[in-house]
């Protein structure tokens, strides 16, 4: 929503209960590519704002309310323009519960994930986000675990942004490669250990070198600040990652992928994480996301530079967490 539009229908704020599933109804039945857009608010600051699609014909969505919000202010949009006149009511029903079905992929950057989460989102049994805090958390990278959690949040601080149907959906779907940044994410894992219910993650990996070279490429093409060597060799070093995960979450519990199998074969990929994840096999349309777009690549004695620092983590990665694959980055 522009800053206008924002300011015009904040006037139409709706008191809700926090922490509560709620019938949204519009007064206007939805056209075709029509979206409702929610704001969730507390004393007039933002807290999440999530954008639903909605069927043709739809006057009515069931959502959940943030767990501090005391207002929602919404919006019915169609091909991305706000349509005017419309009269919104909203009923608070039952507190909600924890879904306490986590899937989360933790990266590493540049490995992939963009493109593994249009795959899995295609799937009926996962559940993806809708909302997103501008400037912190996405509906692919939620990244509540290391923007936006706080010492006295509870699960429905993480819970209550996923439209989780037990009678369709068996886990939640939070891809967020920035959970996987040590050291400024050490936190990271207790964090999601504390989570109820069942919890199970996905760390996508990637030949160590070629993502350092990818991740400088990407912030070329994007006018950022270049990474520090110490920095990529870190972010490359997957088993010290993996030290600090198996600490809090059981080792059965966290699924080791190949970004070269990933990319060469994305349904025997899929089916691995629906066996992981015990549901059904569920093959979707391959994205490819990501592309490099500028000409970089390190010189032959950077790249054995690199590849010396990391090879005692690639040996680890190996004989700790029998990553067969890494054998070949040796």
């Amino acid at each position: 929503m522009s800053d206008s539009k924002e300011a015009k229908i904040a006037e139409d704020s709706i008191p809700v209960s926090a922490a509560s599933h709620a019938l949204v109804s519009f007064s206007i039945a939805a056209p075709k590519r029509a979206e409702l857009v929610v704001e969730h608010r507390c004393n007039g600051q933002l807290l999440a704002r999530e954008t639903r699609p909605l069927a043709v014909g739809t006057s009515a969505l069931k959502i959940k309310t943030h767990p501090e919000a005391s207002h929602i202010v919404c919006a019915l949009k169609a091909r991305k323009k706000s349509i005017d006149g419309v009269r919104f009511e909203v009923d608070c029903g039952e507190r909600i519960g924890p879904t306490g079905k986590n899937f989360i992929v933790i990266g590493a950057m540049k490995s992939g994930t963009t493109t593994l989460f249009h795959l899995l989102a295609q799937h009926p049994a996962l559940c993806h986000t809708f909302a997103q805090t501008p400037g912190n958390s996405f509906t692919k990278e939620i990244n509540y675990f290391n923007r936006l959690y706080q010492e006295n949040d509870t699960d429905l601080h993480y819970d209550w942004r996923f439209p989780f149907d037990p009678a369709r959906h068996a886990w939640t779907l939070d891809v967020s490669p920035n959970y996987a940044k040590l050291p400024r994410t050490k936190a990271v894992p207790a964090r999601i250990a504390k989570l109820g219910g069942d919890t199970k993650l996905v760390y996508i990996l990637r030949e160590p070198v070629d993502r350092i070279e990818s991740n400088i490429a990407h912030k070329i093409r994007n006018k950022a600040r270049i990474p520090s060597w110490k920095f990529c060799i870190r972010m490359s070093s997957y088993a010290r990652h993996m030290d600090r995960f198996t600490e809090h979450i059981p080792r059965d519990d966290i699924l080791l992928l190949d970004f070269h199998k990933l990319k060469t074969d994305p349904t025997a990929v899929q089916i691995q994480i629906c066996d992981f994840l015990g549901i059904d096999h569920f093959v979707a349309r391959t994205h490819v996301h990501n592309t490099r777009g500028v000409d970089f690549q390190l010189d032959a004695a950077k790249r054995i530079e690199l590849a010396e620092a990391l090879r005692p983590d690639v040996r680890l990665l190996i004989n700790r967490y029998g990553f067969e694959p890494a054998k070949e980055w040796l």
